[in-house]
């Protein structure tokens, strides 16, 4: 094959690859570009990003289209550096652990030492095995115990002419916390001197950048490849790609996904937060109450529309509490959405007066713009906004029908602790309230209030703890944590009933 030949093959793979992975073009012709030839230098490399990325399937996929010689090991799975290395040479060996071999592992690494020892015969393994894959065996291309001695007895060491084999290891930035994890990534990191194996590749993949591996290895870090978030249209493209029913899914994706992909940009998770709403989106079709046309269409994005903000409610909490926790429900076998504390237990739950007003303060702050909160808590501008809604009476209900459907859109929304503690503050001390703590008769005067003090932070404290408000990153101008209001709208109703709080007249969509 003359060199045009192997371009075009080359760039054949290349689209292929494009094709199976979108919003990946980039990416992948980094990597190729860093791969070059079978024989080629190749550079110890890190590929990193955020989790959900594609980083692990892309580069699998790679050395699959290319057919180069690999061994895969993720430190998630292998968590201890003696089965990391034994996972490895049996990668290579192709050995499984099985009850006919007692699940022993092809050489018994107890040090670094041993690793590097057994690494060179298992690489000519492997890239022996690469050349003969093509031709069928009894085996399955699987070692024998037989076969085994052979490689780790009578093959010469490993070839500078023998082609490149690579050792990919996955979710490397959790080395750093095992028991002498410096050590073992300043030996991983140095693998190639150290075995004396110019020709092997080290791929490393990691969630975090390569600042996290900049000291205590004493060696050049590794060549980075970064993988940036998902945008909208690739998750799109994605989220298609993986579904049958893909008309019906394309609507189902215009209407809900923008505001999902600001609580997630993570396609396992949407998959999973998308899954039971699109059951709900399509029992109409199914039942055969609508027709898929776009009349039918329309209809089931008004159907649904009152479902998108419980979903949204239910996913931020799962997000912030536990992230990608979904359960599965015992009932009807299919996934619903499980928040923290759902609306019957919240409801059965004995919360203090106090974290009744800081759920009601978190609820007004996630559904009402920051804007809008001198127009309702500051006394000398309340004529005026009696004024301006008087005058926009004649359009008032497609405003308020445009601002509902905003609402279920948009999701609960971030604020920070100043402006939760005003609006407690707001709420707690304004006329007619009936709040009642008191260490001898559990009543308090309307005049005394309610100040802002540490049990209110410590209430605070609780609630986020509880997942009732989730805490998100500090603000990097205002240098203060962003919170959201978990509570879904029937249950903050039932506790403002129960403080006797007006909460209807402080919600924006209401206004």
């Amino acid at each position: 094959m003359n060199s045009a030949d192997a371009d075009a093959n080359i760039g054949k793979r290349q689209e292929v690859l494009v094709r199976d992975f979108p919003g990946r073009r980039s990416e992948i012709q980094d990597l190729l570009s860093i791969l070059g030839g079978p024989y080629d230098f190749f550079p110890p490399l890190l590929v990193h990003g955020a989790a959900s990325t594609g980083k692990t399937s892309v580069v699998k996929e790679i050395f699959r289209h290319l057919r180069r010689p690999y061994a895969y090991a993720s430190c998630r799975s292998c968590h201890a550096a003696r089965i990391l290395f034994e996972s490895i040479i049996n990668s290579l060996v192709g050995h499984v652990r099985s009850a006919e071999n007692g699940y022993s592992s092809a050489r018994k690494c107890e040090r670094a030492s041993d690793f590097v020892e057994f690494l060179p015969d298992a690489c000519e393994e492997a890239i022996r095995r690469s050349n003969n894959e093509s031709c069928s065996s009894p085996s399955n291309g699987k070692a024998s115990s037989d076969e085994l001695v052979t490689v780790f007895g009578n093959l010469s060491w490993f070839k500078r002419e023998t082609g490149v084999v690579y050792l990919i290891i996955d979710n490397i930035d959790l080395v750093r916390n095992w028991s002498g994890g410096q050590n073992l990534l300043s030996v991983l990191f140095r693998l190639p001197e150290l075995s004396r194996l110019p020709q092997l590749g080290m791929v490393f993949i990691s969630s975090v950048g390569p600042h996290a591996f900049t000291s205590g290895t004493g060696c050049r870090q590794p060549l980075p490849v970064y993988f940036r978030d998902y945008l909208d249209d690739e998750l799109f493209q994605i989220l298609v790609k993986k579904q049958i029913k893909s008309d019906l899914y394309v609507s189902f994706l215009n209407a809900v996904l923008k505001p999902f992909s600001r609580a997630t940009r993570r396609i396992t998770e949407l998959m999973m937060l998308l899954e039971p709403l699109f059951e709900q989106y399509c029992a109409p079709v199914v039942s055969g109450a609508v027709l898929p046309d776009e009349q039918g269409k329309r209809k089931l994005f008004t159907l649904i529309k009152p479902h998108v903000r419980s979903f949204l409610g239910r996913a931020s909490s799962i997000l912030a509490a536990s992230p990608g926790k979904l359960l599965e429900s015992q009932g009807g076998g299919r996934s619903v959405i499980s928040a923290p504390a759902s609306d019957d237990q919240l409801c059965d739950l004995q919360l203090p007066l106090c974290s009744k007003y800081l759920l009601l303060a978190a609820y007004i702050a996630s559904t009402n713009p920051a804007t809008l909160d001198a127009a309702l808590f500051d006394a000398g501008n309340a004529s005026g906004s009696r004024k301006r809604r008087r005058r926009s009476s004649l359009s008032a209900t497609e405003k308020k029908e445009n601002k509902e459907m905003e609402r279920q859109l948009k999701g609960p929304g971030s604020f920070s602790l100043e402006r939760l503690l005003a609006i407690f503050s707001c709420i707690a001390t304004g006329p007619g309230l009936k709040l009642g703590i008191s260490a001898h008769d559990n009543k308090l005067d309307e005049d005394a209030g309610m100040e802002v003090t540490s049990d209110v932070l410590m209430q605070l404290s609780t609630l986020v703890g509880v997942g009732l408000i989730s805490q998100g990153l500090t603000d990097p101008l205002e240098g203060s944590p962003k919170f959201r209001c978990n509570v879904e709208e029937e249950a903050i109703h039932m506790i403002a009933r129960s403080t006797s709080f007006p909460l209807a007249k402080y919600l924006y969509y209401n206004c």
